[in-house]
């Protein structure tokens, strides 16, 4: 019997900030996937940002990834970069156009099925039970402010899937599998921001 398991995935652990020099930033959620901020840099003109996150998938099954909504990050002087220009690493969808509801992604409800993100198109990561492994999300994100504070907070939203058998898995229809995503929130406390040069 083919087993597809689907969790919550809700916050389950924060760590507190981090400055030049200390460890990543680490978020561990249920289902085994832990994000991590490796490093937040900020242009010579303090309005565009850089962040470049790891996700890590340390369960014993493949998860599907979808980045949806719009990633924001916030200074600690009250800045929000509020737009993102480009973001690698992960499959990312507004639904059919920006500040649409993140459930078009799965056409919830029935009638939004025209905006559903293709299943093949989600980001596979497989697990990796050790401290190795995972991959890098690159956010570039802009502000119409000059952001002068000294650290940023982070947030983004993620529709997720886990799957034990990803080969029998792809013989399976697609439509119900829609049902098995779930939302992820990463929501990183404050971290430090360099300034990159001019």
């Amino acid at each position: 019997m083919r087993k597809t398991y689907c969790r919550s995935l809700a916050l389950c652990l924060l760590v507190a900030s981090r400055t030049p020099g200390q460890t990543p930033l680490t978020i561990k959620l249920n289902g085994g996937l832990e994000a991590s901020i490796l490093q937040v840099g900020r242009s010579g003109n303090r309005q565009q940002l850089t962040l470049t996150m790891r996700l890590a998938n340390r369960s014993s099954e493949t998860a599907y990834l979808l980045l949806v909504d719009q990633p924001m990050a916030t200074d600690n002087s009250g800045v929000a970069f509020d737009h993102y220009n480009n973001i690698t690493g992960v499959t990312v969808s507004t639904c059919g156009f920006p500040g649409a509801p993140a459930s078009w992604c799965l056409g919830i409800p029935e009638d939004r099925k025209g905006n559903r993100v293709p299943i093949q198109s989600f980001t596979t990561l497989d697990p990796t039970p050790g401290s190795e492994g995972g991959i890098n999300v690159n956010f570039v994100l802009t502000s119409n402010r000059e952001s002068v504070g000294t650290t940023v907070s982070f947030s983004a939203h993620m529709y997720a899937r886990f799957v034990a058998d990803p080969q029998r898995d792809s013989l399976d229809p697609d439509p119900p599998k829609y049902r098995e995503f779930r939302m992820m929130t990463l929501s990183f406390p404050p971290v430090h921001v360099t300034d990159l040069p001019r």
